[in-house]
């Protein structure tokens, strides 16, 4: 290397043909030799005229070789950016962090510890390179203390039934379409996709869809590819359901005195998963 001075040299016979093999740095990380004008952080102390001699020597105890009489570098390997989305138990994005790191589930374990917290926390688990991770999402996302109202709020997943909370309209309905309540048969073609938890093994509702043949649902790319399988794998698709907090047949009362009811609930198992070739889960636009 004639920029780094006479610190670094190749010997006239020297003639070492390498192809990025496997190396490891002067500081103990993987890396690859590759040549020198590909390696970012080397490239630009070798074109610093200003360099220390503790630059000067990383450079010398870089130096793995020659390609074409290009000096090749032990070039440290770029990890890429873990993606620590998830998807929280009532199938809000948040992130995965761990468990100490989470203020809002840390404050559910405040002795005295509810069994429900408990459980709550054990079900946030999620997979990450920490030790006990979990499933870090808003504040809402944290269930109420026993005998505190819950706070609900608008989600495009169901709701969770130890919250009380069924959409937004007081009078009970679960359907909300721009402020109304939905008749029991109104959207006969809405479908729910079940899950089957990671950790858990049961079942849960992350995200919906939409009939749109007789062996086809349409919904979202990120309910099928993304953070959300680590979550869940879809297994299923729901047809049929009205009221996710009842079992059976949904009922509702109708004008003289009458109960409508729907037809019982379908439950189908999905045969593979089609997301759109152009979507990127990692795309902040993914949505």
């Amino acid at each position: 290397m004639e920029n780094a001075g006479q610190e670094i040299h190749a010997d006239k016979d020297e003639t070492r043909q390498l192809d990025e093999s496997p190396c490891m740095t002067p500081n103990g990380v993987t890396g690859q030799c590759i040549n020198i004008n590909e390696c970012k952080d080397l490239l630009a102390i070798l074109d610093n005229p200003q360099r220390s001699k503790e630059e000067i020597e990383l450079l010398r105890r870089s130096h793995c070789g020659f390609a074409d009489k290009v000096p090749m570098v032990c070039c440290p390997q770029i990890t890429p950016p873990l993606d620590r989305r998830c998807f929280t138990y009532e199938g809000k994005e948040g992130t995965c962090l761990g468990l100490y790191s989470c203020p809002l589930l840390m404050g559910l374990l405040k002795p005295p510890v509810s069994k429900d917290n408990l459980s709550y926390v054990q079900l946030s688990r999620c997979e990450s390179p920490d030790r006990y991770s979990v499933c870090c999402g808003p504040d809402e996302a944290v269930p109420p203390a026993p005998g505190k109202q819950a706070m609900c709020t608008l989600t495009a997943a169901p709701p969770d039934p130890r919250t009380e909370c069924c959409g937004l309209d007081s009078g009970g309905g679960n359907r909300i379409f721009g402020g109304n309540v939905t008749a029991i048969d109104q959207y006969p073609w809405l479908t729910l996709i079940e899950y089957r938890g990671v950790r858990d093994d049961r079942i849960k509702l992350l995200c919906g869809g939409a009939l749109i043949s007789g062996q086809y649902v349409l919904t979202a790319a990120h309910c099928v590819v993304g953070p959300v399988l680590n979550s869940g794998t879809p297994i299923n698709v729901r047809l049929g359901e009205y009221d996710v907090s009842f079992s059976g047949r949904d009922c509702v009362q109708v004008e003289g005195g009458g109960t409508d009811c729907t037809d019982p609930v379908v439950t189908i198992a999905i045969e593979r998963t089609i997301p759109h070739k152009d979507y990127n889960p990692s795309a902040k636009l993914r949505r």
